[in-house]
């Protein structure tokens, strides 16, 4: 509230004459009353002087009744002293917009009575607002563009399922395309984001379902199902786990075969024995007619693909059988 004495006087000015509706109310002893009213001119003048010392004025509103934003200031003039504002200097105040001041708190109501704000406003449109004005120094416009704010990953970086956010370098988001089934994703500085999708490294094992025989040759020829398939410039670890069952005389000889350019070291080992049970654990027999042999096998391809072929014949031409056995096996690795 504020409390005046005889002679002084509430004081106002507006932008524009008789587009500012003013009412001010206070007590005149203990008598509640409304002490003034009217519409602000557009120069410096009374909206009410007190006739009496210790008048309390409780409420001064202002309503803008103009089809534009106005703006106006108040000030308190004591008898023989000088006007001083007591609202903000020129303060703008929107169409059918309401001021309401008690001398110590200020409150704009927008024309819907909501309350807006302690500070100036204007019914400047804001990100296509029209009927709710606010203030166009404080209110900032979120534009529709591609990166409106530089600190933010935008949803519109990502376009499908699975798409995943890297750097390709400092502060700077690259999106990395979800990689096909099985793939893993794995660093890989030669790609833009730093990361690659790659096809897991496992082991490839090949073993073969029935027996396969070899009858009256020496000639090498494929097994029909160990051999597997290598790329350009790979490097491949295989072993081949052989039980073959054959006469002394034509024995048996082994040979693998790679692509064109490509190298391959191998180490052997051959074991004359298989242990074997049925269902009852008590039946242990070891057999002498078959041999197990392990090769170990390094292969480096060149600059052409192709299979890593197991192949194998009797060591003598003999009119007997000589043969791979089920259950014979390869397991490779690409090492790169």
């Amino acid at each position: 509230m504020l409390v005046v004495d005889n002679g002084d006087a509430i004081r106002g000015i507006a932008e524009v004459a008789s587009k500012l509706d003013f009412i001010v109310n206070g007590y005149v002893g203990t008598t509640a009353t409304q002490l003034a009213d009217g519409q602000l001119a557009n120069t410096e003048g009374n909206l009410y002087q007190s006739g009496a010392n210790a008048t309390v004025v409780t409420s001064i509103t202002i309503v803008n009744t103009d089809s534009a934003a106005r703006t106006f200031t108040l000030y308190l003039k004591p008898s023989g002293g000088t006007s001083r504002a007591i609202s903000p200097v020129s303060l703008d105040l929107g169409i059918s917009h309401s001021f309401y001041t008690d001398g110590q708190q200020i409150v704009v109501m927008d024309a819907g009575g909501q309350i807006l704000s302690t500070w100036a406003v204007d019914d400047t449109p804001v990100n296509g607002e029209t009927d709710k004005p606010v203030s166009s120094n404080w209110a900032y416009d979120h534009a529709n563009v591609a990166d409106p704010h530089t600190g933010y990953v935008l949803e519109s970086l990502f376009d499908a399922k699975g798409d995943g956010i890297f750097a390709s370098a400092d502060n700077t988001p690259a999106k990395v395309t979800v990689g096909t089934n099985n793939t893993v994703l794995t660093a890989d500085s030669g790609q833009a984001a730093g990361v690659k999708w790659a096809t897991v490294s496992g082991a490839t094992v090949a073993v073969k379902p029935s027996d396969e025989t070899v009858n009256d040759s020496a000639t090498l020829q494929n097994d029909d199902d160990l051999f597997f398939a290598v790329s350009a410039n790979e490097v491949w670890t295989a072993t081949f786990y052989l039980y073959h069952s054959s006469g002394t005389t034509p024995d048996i000889k082994y040979a693998v075969t790679v692509p064109t350019n490509a190298v391959g070291y191998y180490l052997t080992s051959f074991h004359t024995d298989r242990v074997e049970h049925d269902d009852s654990p008590s039946k242990i027999a070891v057999l002498i007619s078959a041999v197990l042999t392990i090769m170990h096998f390094l292969i480096i391809v060149g600059d052409t693909g192709g299979n890593a072929q197991l192949q194998f014949a009797q060591n003598s031409q003999n009119a007997s059988d000589t043969k791979l056995l089920t259950g014979s096996c390869l397991v490779a690795h690409k090492v790169n």
